[in-house]
């Protein structure tokens, strides 16, 4: 509770993967010309209106070093934007903390990647349960959080203002 950021984590053989969710890093809703009115309303055709993409970040941990993915999912697929390798033991070996300048080279952009590696990367999240059908549940748990964060959050001022 009162917490901005969403932590879930599980184990893969021997990774542990951790996704992360930055709910002050989403979209901001009332940004786009009343669409945060409209989310749970009908459109035009009588639909369901869908609830705005989530951005997340996959850490999947093996020993000291992490393969780190940044995503956004629309609940009907998981797009990868990046991916990084943070080796803890730095460049030829040396202790990071060393060089306080040291900024390692995370990689580059996701969409210049060969087409056969993103697939690589993005076949390698879903063999750890990052599918589509998780991203939907995580649109879902979020929607949620924010609900209930901002109901704890009018609760908190109304017994500042109150009191």
């Amino acid at each position: 509770p009162h917490s901005n950021v969403l932590l879930l984590t599980r184990s893969h053989g021997s990774e542990e993967i951790y996704v992360e969710v930055d709910l002050d890093a989403q979209q901001d809703e009332a940004d786009d010309d009343a669409a945060a009115a409209l989310l749970d309303e009908e459109d035009e055709e009588g639909d369901m209106r869908s609830l705005p993409p989530v951005a997340f970040s996959v850490n999947i941990a093996k020993g000291r070093a992490a393969l780190g993915f940044s995503c956004q999912t629309d609940g009907e697929a998981v797009m990868i934007s990046h991916v990084s390798l943070n080796d803890s033991a730095g460049a030829a070996g040396e202790d990071e903390d060393e060089d306080e300048d040291y900024m390692p080279y995370t990689g580059p952009l996701f969409t210049e990647l060969d087409d056969t590696l993103q697939q690589a990367f993005s076949d390698y999240l879903e063999e750890r349960g990052i599918t589509a059908e998780f991203g939907a549940y995580l649109i879902e748990l979020v929607h949620d959080k924010l609900e209930v964060e901002y109901m704890a959050w009018l609760t908190r001022v109304q017994g500042f203002i109150a009191g």
